[in-house]
């Protein structure tokens, strides 16, 4: 399976360079995709018990961030600004 990060660039490849400054932010959410995908990961704890209000207010804004990158990429596919 690739990684999310992998997976972006693999489907939007000539806006590799665009991408390169998501690359944090992509990492920093994959702990909190990975984590919900597990069954093992928080043990018994519901996301709303294992997480703060300001980690998710963070995560929030992280993927904000990406997917308004992700959305001006795909819009404006001859776009490779950041």
């Amino acid at each position: 399976m690739l990684e999310p990060l992998q997976l972006v660039v693999s489907r939007l490849p000539r806006h590799k360079a665009a991408l390169e400054p998501l690359k944090p932010a992509i990492r920093f959410l994959e702990a909190y995709y990975t984590g919900a995908r597990h069954p093992n990961g928080p043990g018994d704890l519901s996301p709303r018990d294992f997480y703060t209000r300001d980690q998710a207010a963070e995560a929030l804004d992280a993927a904000d961030g990406v997917l308004k990158t992700l959305r001006r990429l795909i819009a404006n596919p001859e776009d490779q600004s950041q």
